[in-house]
């Protein structure tokens, strides 16, 4: 890399999902740990399906630009349609267009895997990331869609390696790094009285694994978490689900009440940045089920919500989703079972000082975004 200020176009996929403050930090951490490394940012977005309509993606853009406003960076915004062609009124909008974008940036992060070849090859040097380790190589395994060449792969999943049988072999030679947290924008607050183990998620989702042309597993969240339902009778912490409902929400709240967990809905507490980073740090710390996928491939998948947690100093309770390369006991628990996780609940909550500050110096040790982005240009440039 040269001592000139390089340029970085991120493409996010957040423009349609304005709600999803949780889903906006996955790609935003990651934008600021650029700019922290030295990057000029751009934050590119594709625009399909009702954003096309002229009054709908200026509203949306406006959003955009409130959310990236959060931590007082700038980044300029370019737009493509999800085919990597033009759209129209970019200069009303203040928006790059695709070409612009390219021209300008020595690097290109693709977090969308099916983004157009003509697209991506419009950048001199380009990045895929993988935030859904073993599914999406599922999914390119099954052919639901393809990837286009790019200089380099990364993957947050900590075990997506050639030995690893249960996930697909797609010939793809992925580089290993985890999920990002930029660290000052995640501070450790005291911890609040009283404050509950918290999750956030989507409940349903019409998502499902298939296995063969006669056998497929739910891999929605409901689904996951139907094992450790009846987990709050069996430890002292309080349980929280901050959950985006999709069927019959009244009656699942209704059940899930009867079982001792407190239920709010996410777009109540989560669905703006500031609300989300607000949330988990009012949290005693995060109690995580992954989806059955992670679990059932092994993918040592880490999610990005839960290195927000450790950030905070909010230890985690987290499914254990096959080998990870960091310490785990102390900041960072994982469980097999419903009595595990009953244990190491009950265990950070006997000492939740010691677990907070092992939970932090995990993130400063393992999760900062500025030396991950570092290591992410490192791989082309």
């Amino acid at each position: 890399m040269s001592n000139q200020k390089p340029t970085v176009c991120l493409l996010a996929q957040t423009l349609g999902y304005p709600e999803g403050g949780g889903h906006f930090w996955c790609y935003y951490n990651w934008a600021l740990g650029f700019a922290s490394a030295g990057f000029h940012v751009i934050w590119l977005e594709p625009v399909g399906g009702k954003l096309h309509a002229p009054e709908s993606l200026h509203r949306a853009v406006l959003g955009l630009r409130r959310r990236l406003a959060t931590e007082g960076t700038h980044f300029h915004i370019a737009l493509a349609a999800e085919d990597g062609g033009n759209v129209e009124g970019l200069p009303e909008l203040g928006a790059l267009s695709l070409h612009e974008a390219a021209a300008q940036s020595d690097l290109f992060v693709n977090f969308r895997y099916g983004f157009p070849e003509k697209a991506v090859r419009q950048f001199r040097r380009s990045v895929l990331m993988d935030i859904d380790p073993g599914l999406l190589n599922h999914w390119v395994d099954r052919g639901y869609f393809s990837i286009a060449p790019h200089d380099a792969y990364a993957t947050v999943g900590g075990n997506i390696t050639p030995e690893n049988p249960l996930v697909p072999d797609i010939g793809i030679r992925w580089e290993r790094l985890r999920p990002a947290v930029h660290l000052p924008s995640w501070p450790v607050l005291p911890l609040p009285e009283p404050c509950a183990f918290t999750a956030i998620s989507h409940w349903d989702a019409a998502e499902y694994v298939k296995i063969d042309e006669q056998n497929f597993y739910d891999n929605s969240k409901r689904a996951a978490f139907s094992p450790f339902l009846e987990l709050p009778a069996s430890t002292r912490a309080p349980l929280e689900l901050a959950l985006c409902f999709g069927r019959d929400d009244e009656t699942e709240t209704e059940r899930l009440h009867g079982l001792g967990w407190h239920i709010v809905h996410s777009h109540d507490v989560s669905s703006t940045p500031s609300d989300y980073r607000r949330y988990i740090q009012g949290s005693a710390g995060e109690f995580g089920v992954a989806k059955p996928a992670y679990v059932k491939m092994q993918t040592g998948w880490i999610s990005d919500r839960s290195v927000c947690y450790l950030a905070s100093g909010r230890p985690c309770v987290v499914q254990d989703t096959g080998p990870v390369d960091i310490p785990v006991g102390e900041g960072f628990l994982r469980f097999h079972d419903a009595g595990g996780a009953a244990a190491a609940l009950d265990r950070v909550a006997g000492d939740p000082q010691t677990h907070g500050q092992a939970a932090r110096r995990l993130a400063e040790e393992y999760f900062c975004a500025e030396k991950l982005a570092c290591r992410v240009a490192g791989l082309v440039l």
